[in-house]
């Protein structure tokens, strides 16, 4: 019976362990990855604000000198008499830059106004206009300010004549002869002839050009390709008195012996100017009648071109201010020869050394002698 027990039992548990299901295994799953930074979507390159350009350095274009603001304004270019018996010039010492030259039988000047709402003294006496004034002008996109001008005549060289270089140019000016002559006045009267009389107040000048319909400003500043150097040092001939001659003949004729000298005064380091005028006249220094102040000038350009007088009936001055030529330089008692260039009557000039490179001018105002290849320069 005991051992029917056992053998009951046995089979029990055989059957139990038969009939358990198998444990089940943990489910397999993908390792977790570690976490990571999302990545961000496209984007266009980071910009940095634009770097803002230096302000440009304030100087005026045709000194060098430093100006409170550069202004948009045309400058002017105003004929102004030379003639011995108009002595002495108003307004001269303002001017940028002053040209003189030839016209028939005698020179003149023309003087150039960087800003001309700036200036505060008379200028004059106003003369008439040249044909190749007008040209030296457009030099520097200025209104032209003249009183007359050389007329057509009727003959073949009325193209050498300001009425019909006006009318082919379009060129803008101011005549005080026409429309404007209520904006000039008479400066003075006694010892002076009628021609040397006229006058005109800075002012008035802008004032006459507004109502005549001239375009007044620029869509930028002047740059006529200057460059200017506060020191401006080279070693060339020493050039402590320099004279020009703008005789048109190797004989110096009493008509034709037209002189200015230029004299360098160390304390200053500016040319002082001195003119004579004709052979057996007496001479006088160039001085500014508003201040009674000799003219002077850090630079002094002397040009060579070709100048021949006009067979016509007024003698007219044919001269050659577009093309290319030789001349000199002289700045700090010191003188190089030098290139000018200037390729058509849109262009300013250019100035090289005579190995083509550009001259750098001395910070301050300049005279320039146009000459003609017959004339002459003595240095001392």
């Amino acid at each position: 019976m005991k051992r029917a027990l056992i053998l009951l039992l046995t089979a029990v548990l055989i059957l139990m362990c038969g009939c358990a299901k198998p444990a089940e295994e943990a489910p397999q799953t993908e390792p977790t990855p570690a976490p990571t930074e999302p990545t961000p979507a496209p984007t266009e390159p980071p910009t940095q604000p634009p770097t803002q350009p230096e302000d440009p350095k304030l100087v005026n274009p045709l000194t060098g000198e430093p100006v409170e603001a550069l202004t948009n304004n045309r400058p002017y270019a105003v004929a102004i008499n030379n003639s011995k018996g108009a002595m002495p010039q108003h307004g001269v010492a303002q001017a940028d830059i002053l040209y003189e030259t030839l016209i028939e039988g005698e020179t003149r000047c023309m003087g150039i106004y960087y800003d001309m709402a700036s200036q505060t003294e008379p200028i004059g006496s106003i003369r008439s206009a040249r044909r190749d004034f007008i040209r030296l002008a457009m030099a520097y996109d200025a209104i032209f300010v003249h009183k007359g001008l050389s007329p057509k005549q009727g003959t073949q060289y009325d193209k050498y004549s300001a009425e019909v270089a006006f009318q082919e140019t379009g060129w803008d000016h101011v005549d005080g002869n026409n429309e404007a002559y209520k904006y000039f006045y008479i400066g003075r009267t006694e010892g002076y002839a009628a021609e040397h009389r006229t006058f005109v107040n800075p002012d008035k000048i802008i004032e006459a050009a507004k109502a005549l319909g001239c375009t007044l400003t620029r869509e930028q500043s002047l740059d006529v390709g200057l460059q200017f150097d506060e020191e401006a040092f080279f070693v060339g001939e020493s050039a402590k008195k320099i004279t020009a001659w703008f005789n048109l003949s190797q004989y110096f004729d009493n008509k034709w012996s037209k002189y200015t000298t230029l004299t360098y005064n160390e304390d200053t380091g500016l040319y002082e100017a001195y003119q004579k005028h004709g052979g057996y006249s007496t001479g006088a220094d160039y001085v500014d009648g508003n201040t009674g102040e000799v003219l002077s000038f850090r630079n002094v350009l002397i040009l060579h071109t070709p100048i021949e007088t006009l067979q016509n009936p007024s003698n007219w001055m044919n001269i050659d201010v577009v093309g290319e030529g030789e001349g000199y330089f002289a700045c700090n008692g010191q003188m190089m020869k030098i290139k000018w260039s200037r390729p058509t009557e849109s262009d300013p000039y250019t100035y090289t050394t005579e190995n083509g490179t550009p001259i750098t001018l001395g910070v301050g105002k300049t005279y320039i002698a146009i000459i003609p290849m017959t004339g002459h320069i003595d240095v001392a």
